[in-house]
């Protein structure tokens, strides 16, 4: 049920953003990304690393990548509603809608 709901904000966030906005907003996607998500996952698996006892570093590289990416549902609170209308920019909703999106899928390639 979990990856249903997932999935359907994965397409209501598509939907929403403008018309090619990966293709004209590259810079800020990779931004947020390629360094910020990977020194995400380093930080998390260091930190599940050091945490559970008898933990190999691989097991715990591959507990962080699937932690490590956030859940659209959670950012669409802070980039919809009332207050987010109220003080959070356009552009601002809509690279954090994007970048949900995105890092969902981005995960994958730090499983491998």
């Amino acid at each position: 049920m979990c990856r249903i709901v997932i999935g359907v904000q994965l397409v209501i966030a598509g939907f929403q953003l403008p018309a090619k906005y990966q293709q004209a907003n590259w810079k800020e996607m990779a931004i947020c990304l390629l360094p910020v998500m990977t020194i995400m996952w380093l930080f998390t698996s260091l930190c599940i690393y050091i945490t559970i006892p008898k933990m190999t570093l691989l097991t715990a590289l591959v507990i962080g990548s699937c932690v490590t990416c956030t859940d659209p549902i959670l950012s669409q609170a802070v980039a919809k509603g009332p207050f987010s209308d109220k003080f959070v920019s356009r552009a601002l909703r809509e690279l954090i809608s994007s970048e949900a999106g995105a890092n969902d899928g981005f995960g994958f390639p730090f499983l491998l």
